[in-house]
């Protein structure tokens, strides 16, 4: 135990040694008033006395107890002075502390209470004497109005008050500050484990994304399942990164090794298995493109994430992402039996339309060039009749 210990303890036991003589001044205080009450004829005067007395010295008791509640209750750092000042005292001060910026309700009450309780009584002093004669007078019928009830009456509230004041002071300096250091560090405690928690989840799921993209020979394939719950559990930063490193995998690899690009499939649906805001569009965007670029394309799966990529794509990033129509046209011409067929015939009216309106919309985009110079775009454009400048007018 060092020094500061030592004295925390030494303190703490005069303290309470000081409490217990305040609990028996209070005791003999109310053996002085049964004694006051046998002045009484009979015992029935003498129990009423003695409980009006008994009545007033509690009430005393707990108005000085609240009051000294009051003054007692400790100040977080944020209640004694600015953040930075706390900050150094958090980072210099008792390195057995916790140093923390926030108050309470109570502390906030207690300390406009003790300021107006103090204001009000330095402005009231001289109207005292006035208030202590007619609590006097109100009183000394209940005390047996004997010549000295009035007397007895001021100092039996004066006594009790004070010693109900000096109890919960130091009963609030010495264990309140204690109460709320306690429920800090607990508080803390919940946000670090909850902390760790999400840290751990985090990191098994970058360590999942590792795996699933560049398994190592011993590693077990993730099942579909298993992706979803790993991806369940982490933060939405976490996520974020998962959806980039699977993005940008997706794109090194999508031409030069098709059986890695499809590794990213998985990810993609667990990243939209989780989006419960159904707000993340590039997610069915990216399984789009990888379910169009795999070795054996899932062309109407792809169409259908691309559709879903385009009705929740905000409209502030339409133009942006004007690719996505593109794609869709050429997975949908890549679909279309007239045009696959020996020789390639005109499409049927649904499908021309929708292809020509998905064109329509990448001849606006940003990456228009792209789509003008795909052989599957103009080949069905030549065999539909339909020439590339002529679509804004269709």
């Amino acid at each position: 135990m060092d020094k500061i210990d030592e004295e925390i303890m030494r303190v703490r036991k005069t303290s309470n040694q000081v409490i217990l003589i305040l609990l028996l001044c209070m005791g003999s205080g109310l053996i002085i008033s049964c004694l006051y009450a046998m002045q009484s004829v009979n015992a029935g005067t003498f129990l009423t006395i003695t409980g009006v007395a008994m009545a007033t010295a509690g009430a005393a008791a707990f108005s000085g107890a609240l009051l000294g509640f009051l003054f007692g209750i400790p100040r977080s750092l944020q209640g004694n002075g600015s953040q930075a000042t706390d900050n150094e005292t958090a980072s210099k001060g008792d390195q057995k502390g916790i140093g923390y910026h926030q108050n309470t309700n109570l502390e906030q009450i207690s300390d406009w209470l003790t300021k107006i309780l103090v204001g009000v009584g330095l402005t009231q002093l001289a109207a005292i004497p006035s208030t202590l004669q007619k609590f006097a007078d109100f009183i000394a019928p209940g005390l047996g109005n004997f010549s000295n009830s009035r007397l007895f009456a001021v100092a039996l509230l004066i006594y009790f008050l004070i010693c109900g004041f000096l109890i919960a002071y130091l009963w609030t300096r010495l264990y309140m500050a204690g109460a709320f250091r306690q429920a800090d560090l607990e508080a803390m405690g919940a946000e670090i484990n909850d902390y760790k928690v999400r840290q751990n989840n985090d990191n098994k799921a970058m360590i999942m994304v590792q795996r699933q993209l560049q398994p190592g020979r011993d590693d077990k394939p993730f099942t579909q399942e298993e992706i979803n719950e790993i991806i369940r559990n982490t933060s939405n930063e976490t996520r974020a990164q998962v959806y980039f490193k699977a993005e940008g995998f997706r794109h090194e690899n999508w031409k030069t090794d098709k059986a890695k690009a499809e590794r990213t499939i998985m990810i993609f649906r667990g990243l939209i298995e989780n989006d419960i805001s159904h707000v993340y569009f590039r997610n069915h965007g990216q399984l789009a493109f990888a379910l169009m670029d795999q070795a054996t394309p899932n062309l109407p799966e792809a169409i259908a994430e691309f559709t879903k990529a385009i009705d929740k794509r905000p409209l502030a990033d339409k133009k942006e992402w004007l690719d996505f129509e593109g794609y869709r046209a050429i997975c949908r011409i890549r679909c279309d039996s007239d045009f696959l067929a020996k020789p390639p015939a005109r499409s049927a009216a649904q499908a021309r339309n929708e292809i020509i309106a998905d064109l329509k919309e990448a001849a606006r985009g940003t990456n228009s060039q792209v789509f003008h110079d795909d052989p599957d775009v103009q080949g069905w454009l030549t065999v539909n009749g339909i020439k590339w400048e002529d679509l804004p007018n269709l």
